[in-house]
């Protein structure tokens, strides 16, 4: 079960994807997220049945790696385990010389959780009673990825070091966010670009208050962006804006003072009733179920509005005039959940992680439905997503190249 893409096989690819993920990061160019290195199978082009032996309630999608809550709130996670993000140090396969699971692990500890949420390298969950616990780690030390005052990862969950309980949670790249109950932001992790929110660019190791007197019905992290939904149904985003992400006007790319330490109002004045984003673009769905997106577009026609457009500041209704009751974003492609559970997604297809059955290197500007369904619950990685039906098994499609299904 899993998420991904698959990839040419071969040292030279290898060496070549690890050097631009390198200078991604070490330049903050805003480098889109690349496919994984190792061919192990073939993609799935359509929904295949993970698993059977157990029934789920909620999936969520990493990067090249999955999690999931069985039915009974115990987190099982698969795929890639280079930074301890299965929760376990249990997982003994190989993926092309990385550590990796094709079948789900138990994550270590034996907590049971109400919702998971999964990042690039790291995941978090919140404990009955709204502890907070996250676990894996970041590339790169001092970041605080997992809140609790340290540096390190951890291949077991530690808690996040908080007074408030929390009913919700979401992860970026490098940062996390988490909501309370009385609507409260509080961000811990990366900061370079303002993503914490705290009107600073310093990192943070454990949770601070976003800076606003806002009160929040939810809460989304990009890459390096973070956006969420007022109690006025307004959306309000903070951190990159160098491809428009924040939603709060057209920019040219990488452009100076582009980066918002705490929140400004986004998403051109919409009422919106959720949000949803992604590596670097922001799909909003309004009060009366319309999706908007905005932010980048070059890599992926990730915005789903049928342009070639390189980016957008400003939201443009994604194509088709389909209407929604909720939205999932991956780094690369968001999907629109419509009444009936149906699945209807854009942008990028590279190993088909659409679920529509075909590929397409350049992207789908419109929605195309997956197929198989309907699907409660889905969760969206770089190149491959995990759903769940209504009798809760997990279905998964794309990418199988890091142990994903």
């Amino acid at each position: 079960m899993a998420h991904g893409q698959t990839t040419s096989t071969g040292n030279a690819v290898s060496w070549r994807q690890d050097a631009v993920r390198v200078l991604c990061t070490l330049v903050l160019l805003g480098c889109s997220p690349l496919p994984t290195d190792v061919a192990r199978d073939a993609p799935a082009m359509t929904p295949t049945l993970a698993d059977s032996s157990r029934m789920y309630s909620q999936v969520v999608a990493g990067f090249v790696h999955s999690c999931a809550l069985t039915d009974d709130g115990a987190a099982v996670c698969w795929g890639n385990n280079d930074y301890g993000q299965l929760g376990t140090d249990a997982a003994a396969e190989s993926c092309g010389g990385r550590p990796c699971s094709s079948t789900p692990v138990s994550v270590s500890g034996g907590r049971s959780f109400t919702v998971l949420a999964a990042g690039w390298v790291h995941n978090c969950g919140i404990a009955s009673g709204g502890a907070a616990y996250c676990w894996g780690g970041g590339a790169q030390s001092g970041r605080g990825y997992l809140g609790d005052g340290a540096v390190s990862r951890s291949e077991t969950p530690v808690r996040v070091l908080a007074d408030s309980a929390f009913v919700a949670v979401t992860i970026g790249d490098g940062h996390t966010c988490a909501l309370t109950e009385s609507g409260l932001a509080y961000c811990w992790g990366q900061n370079d670009r303002g993503q914490v929110g705290d009107g600073t660019d310093l990192d943070r190791s454990s949770p601070v208050l976003v800076s606003t007197s806002l009160r929040f019905l939810s809460l989304s992290a990009g890459a390096y962006h973070t956006c969420g939904v007022t109690t006025s149904n307004a959306a309000y985003c903070w951190g990159d804006h160098r491809w428009g992400q924040l939603g709060v006007g057209d920019v040219e790319y990488n452009s100076a003072a582009v980066n918002e330490a705490a929140p400004p109002a986004g998403g051109g004045g919409l009422l919106v009733a959720e949000i949803a984003a992604g590596w670097q673009h922001t799909c909003a769905l309004t009060t009366t179920g319309a999706a908007y997106c905005w932010g980048r577009n070059d890599d992926a026609r990730q915005l789903g509005d049928g342009s070639d457009a390189t980016l957008r500041g400003t939201p443009a209704r994604v194509v088709g005039g389909m209407t929604f009751v909720a939205l999932t974003a991956g780094p690369l492609s968001t999907c629109g959940h419509t009444a009936a559970d149906a699945l209807y997604c854009w942008g990028g297809n590279y190993y088909g992680g659409l679920g529509n059955g075909e590929t397409d290197a350049s992207g789908v500007g419109h929605p195309v439905r997956a197929q198989g369904g309907p699907f409660a619950d889905v969760g969206i990685g770089q190149g491959h997503a995990c759903a769940i039906k209504a009798d809760q098994r997990l279905w998964c499609w794309g990418d199988q190249s890091a142990g994903q299904f």
